[in-house]
């Protein structure tokens, strides 16, 4: 990003340069302060004669101009849920002059082109001391509304805007900006200046040399930069459908109704239908598909037997966590046998989750078995 504009005072040149002090050397250049001498020696011949060495009498000297460069630049977005809170966004802030600085910081909703606002939105940050450009350094300090600490030449800040989701929809988007200005050191969040009397070789001077930014208005050499970030909304898609079938018209020892999911024995009379005559096996399936693009989690699916029924067995497939590992279990269920009539038969399973299934649908199934009574309840 660093601006091809001439920050250091010019340098005089001779037969021969010899530079008797140097700054170390940063993204920026020079350290801003130093000073840089140098003089010169003149030899020359009369003939073949070698004559007194000229040299100069008094060094030439300047010192190096202030080069105030900032640059921001947006890390991953976020993927957010509905009505969630305090989701965060990042940014990484360089300073990429030659001197220490602070930086005031504001964090804003872009105005148009996006689909919502979040709300409550709070700047922290953390300070990469270690320089090892990993956010590793500490917990997060919240953003004081007055300036960062002073940051050195090269030095990095992690900052991190966090926010508050609406009722949004799968897919929505909101923009969010961050920009940061250049401040003096010391915390006060007095913005610098930069300077427009032209060169003094004495004088330590401001140069501007940032590039644009995001923000309306933050144009190149304006001593800020803005860069932006995108909450995107990812939610589940839950449907859910309850099927009955016919599992064994007449259930005996090898396609027991309390073996799921077994295979029923063709009837006598019809080998390609089992019908709903009193003692068969009832089968319900609720299935649950989701087709969104975020995990749905604590899944509660809950089903009350009809009284002419008797509760025989139940179970779950398909409901798997992160790490594909089964999730939830039933937290109601009837005991085996149990007659409802006289007593309500309530299955009910609880913690399930079904994950992202925007690429494939993801899906789980509560089977549930019961006899259809022999006689009237």
């Amino acid at each position: 990003m660093t601006n091809t504009k001439l920050f250091l005072k010019g340098l005089l040149s001779a037969t021969a340069l010899t530079a008797l002090s140097a700054g170390t050397a940063f993204a920026g250049g020079t350290t801003a302060g130093t000073t840089v001498t140098n003089t010169f020696t003149l030899d020359y011949n009369v003939g073949t004669t070698p004559q007194t060495q000229v040299t100069g009498d008094t060094p030439t000297t300047f010192v190096v101009d202030r080069l105030i460069d900032v640059n921001v630049a947006p890390n991953a977005g976020t993927s957010v849920a509905p009505s969630a809170q305090d989701q965060p966004l990042s940014f990484t802030l360089t300073n990429e002059g030659n001197d220490d600085q602070g930086y005031v910081l504001t964090a804003a909703n872009v105005a148009a082109g996006d689909d919502f606002d979040a709300s409550n939105l709070v700047i922290s940050y953390v300070v990469d001391t270690n320089g090892d450009g990993i956010n590793n350094d500490g917990a997060p300090v919240v953003y004081n509304g007055t300036s960062t600490p002073d940051i050195a030449p090269d030095q990095i800040v992690f900052v991190t805007i966090e926010g508050d989701i609406p009722a949004a929809t799968q897919g929505q988007t909101s923009d969010i900006t961050l920009l940061a200005e250049t401040a003096v050191t010391g915390g006060s969040g007095t913005l610098v200046t930069e300077d427009t009397d032209g060169n003094d070789n004495a004088a330590v001077e401001n140069v501007f040399a940032d590039a644009a930014g995001d923000v309306t208005g933050d144009v190149a050499e304006d001593g800020s930069h803005s860069a932006t970030n995108t909450y995107t909304v990812s939610t589940a898609d839950i449907t859910a459908e309850k099927l009955v079938s016919i599992f064994a018209e007449v259930p005996n020892a090898t396609n027991d109704c309390a073996i799921i999911p077994g295979t029923p024995a063709p009837q006598t009379n019809d080998q390609d239908d089992q019908y709903a005559i009193p003692g068969a096996c009832v089968e319900y399936t609720i299935t649950a598909t989701n087709t969104g693009a975020a995990a749905a989690n604590s899944i509660d699916i809950a089903d009350t037997l009809p009284d002419n029924l008797t509760f025989v067995a139940a179970s779950a497939t398909g409901f798997l966590d992160g790490a594909s590992a089964p999730a939830g279990s039933f937290t109601t269920l009837p005991t085996a046998n149990q007659d409802c009539f006289a007593t309500p038969c309530v299955v009910e399973y609880t913690g399930g989750e079904l994950q992202d299934g925007s690429g494939t649908p993801t899906t789980g199934v509560v089977t549930i078995r019961a006899i259809l009574a022999s006689s009237k309840p």
